[in-house]
């Protein structure tokens, strides 16, 4: 594979239940963030964002929550979570199971997307192409910050 080396950039995007948001996301923050967070610090993971839409009712609202990692690389991406990491950020395994059940439950839709950098023709070398305003969602505030990899919450 031509791109075995190369860090690949996957978007997860999520439909959840109307009325169920809120809950939803504490359940990400509380039980998946830190997974997310130890991958970024172990280097498997390279960047973590996570969107939720700044308005809605705009023609094609299809989705309420979205997460777009940058893995390492293919191998990275095709490799699941460290059991040790698991077991070392929740110690009660019952209680995450009952609540990843639950957040799961939530969940209308999911689907994947894997994203690619174009440049566009006469760009001369520039650089990927930048979002378009008012073609991607805001990112995630939290605490009126922008969620990057640094930030310790989504």
């Amino acid at each position: 594979m031509a791109d075995a080396g190369k860090s690949v950039t996957v978007q997860y995007f999520y439909k959840i239940r109307w009325g169920f948001q809120d809950e939803f996301v504490e359940l990400f923050e509380r039980n998946h963030w830190p997974l997310l967070k130890a991958q970024l610090e172990s280097g498997r993971l390279l960047d973590v964002r996570a969107y939720e839409p700044r308005f809605h009712g705009d023609g094609r609202q299809d989705w309420t929550f979205e997460v777009t990692i940058t893995y390492r690389d293919w191998p990275s991406m095709e490799e699941h979570t460290d059991p040790a990491i698991v077991r070392r950020l929740y110690p009660d395994a019952e209680r995450l199971k009952r609540e990843e059940q639950r957040r799961f439950e939530l969940i209308e839709a999911h689907w994947i997307r894997r994203s690619r950098s174009t440049r566009c023709r006469g760009s001369r070398g520039r650089g990927p192409m930048r979002p378009v305003a008012g073609r991607r969602s805001e990112p995630r505030h939290h605490a009126g910050r922008v969620v990057s990899a640094s930030d310790s919450i989504v």
